[in-house]
């Protein structure tokens, strides 16, 4: 049996998940059974972002994640970014190879949130696994779980967010039917011929949407913040919004409605995050 993630925070978890599978429950603190777990693949790409039509793995896709690796702030040393893009870049061509060298008719449990990263890889994945005629089920997130001691009410964004000894209070599994898995490849197809900017879901639905999508939730949260530093305005998003973006693209969309003239930013030269957000008078 195989566990098929989207995300590197999810790919952590399960690992970790994994070694307290075969550990009898006496040697365990764990106060929900532990669920049996086969090997982990990580597709740890961002799929709902950037071109994909020359397939997962092309070179406008290494291009794409050179850019995004590169950021703003991230690196003290110039020559880190592509280090860590050529290590992590090893470990996504693996996961895909990995996925396509799987026997025909294996066990494979894909782990899918409501983020679209999870949604994308979980297309692409049903399309490939569907070909190999594997068995395929879905490990949905529940949308809540309530606290036992005080009753509220808990919630994550994605799988990454999941405490691995308690896996089985968030896990709902599903067989995705055959006809379900073909379905998947083939509408991932139809999303690769569009290589759209970005996708989404919609409706939820998953499409195709220009790179202004969520523009307009930024415009809102710059309104109602700004001035401010550009890092407390992509915490409003990520934090107050729970939108499951990532800090790299808000900033991206920032200084395109900067160039709109919508919106103004006073640099740092130390520290582009700290730079100060205004709206034009």
């Amino acid at each position: 049996m195989y566990e098929v993630c989207f995300s590197k925070q999810a790919g952590e978890m399960l690992r970790y998940a994994a070694s307290l599978s075969p550990r009898p429950a006496r040697t365990r603190r764990v106060k929900t059974p532990v669920l049996p777990m086969g090997r982990v693949i990580c597709l740890g790409d961002d799929l709902s972002m950037g071109p994909i039509e020359g397939g997962w793995y092309g070179p406008e896709r290494k291009a794409f994640l050179r850019e995004v690796y590169a950021g703003f702030d991230r690196w003290d040393d110039p020559a880190e970014p592509d280090a860590q893009l050529e290590k992590d870049w090893e470990r996504y061509t693996a996961a895909a190879e990995a996925l396509r060298q799987l026997p025909a008719g294996e066990k494979v449990r894909l782990w899918v949130d409501r983020t679209p990263a999870a949604v994308c890889g979980a297309y692409a994945a049903a399309g490939l696994l569907y070909e190999r005629r594997a068995g395929i089920s879905l490990m949905r997130l529940r949308p809540y779980r309530f606290r036992p001691a005080d009753g509220s009410a808990v919630t994550l964004k994605g799988w990454g967010e999941a405490d691995p000894e308690q896996l089985a209070d968030w896990a709902e599994e599903r067989v995705l039917p055959v006809q379900m898995a073909r379905y998947a490849g083939r509408h991932w197809e139809r999303l690769r011929q569009e290589n759209s900017p970005l996708r989404a879901l919609v409706a939820g639905r998953l499409l195709s949407v220009p790179a202004d999508f969520y523009d307009g939730l930024l415009l809102a949260e710059a309104r109602r913040r700004c001035p401010c530093p550009l890092g407390h305005l992509i915490a409003g998003m990520l934090g107050r919004l729970q939108l499951p973006l990532s800090d790299w693209l808000i900033a991206r969309r920032t200084l395109a409605l900067e160039e709109r003239g919508v919106l103004q930013l006073e640099r740092d030269p130390g520290r582009f995050y700290n730079s100060r957000v205004t709206l034009p008078e």
